[in-house]
């Protein structure tokens, strides 16, 4: 193969990962805001506030799966942001923690965990 064949073929296989990586969802505002918005959204629907509030326990989990396919999802934006970078949402009495658990292929499978609570974000996986 000459140098040209060569150079050809890499940016062939260079164009061919680039048409199968995901394109990022565009969001109104910053990720961090967006993931504080929609914790705080599911920490105050009734449902969840009965089960927890009801629950005789000393501490009080709520868990949110991010579907990474729906619009709403941040997964993507805040992969790579530093826990200590996003804005803990404020949860309503009867509510302890938070965790947010999400998958996210980009190269290759990837599962996230995040955990807040009063003193804040947290990257589990």
């Amino acid at each position: 193969m000459t140098a040209p064949e060569l150079k050809e073929y890499l940016h062939a296989l260079q164009r061919k990962k680039q048409a199968k990586k995901p394109k990022p969802r565009a969001t109104m505002g910053q990720p961090w805001i967006i993931l504080r918005e929609l914790v705080e959204r599911e920490a105050k629907k009734e449902d969840n506030l009965k089960k927890l509030k009801g629950a005789n326990c000393h501490e009080r989990h709520l868990f949110i799966y991010l579907d990474p396919l729906r619009e709403e999802s941040v997964i993507p934006e805040i992969a790579g942001v530093a826990p200590n970078e996003l804005v803990a949402p404020k949860l309503p009495q009867g509510i302890d923690k938070v965790w947010i658990g999400s998958r996210w292929r980009e190269n290759g499978e990837e599962e996230y965990l995040w955990c807040c609570d009063e003193e804040g974000w947290k990257r589990v996986l």
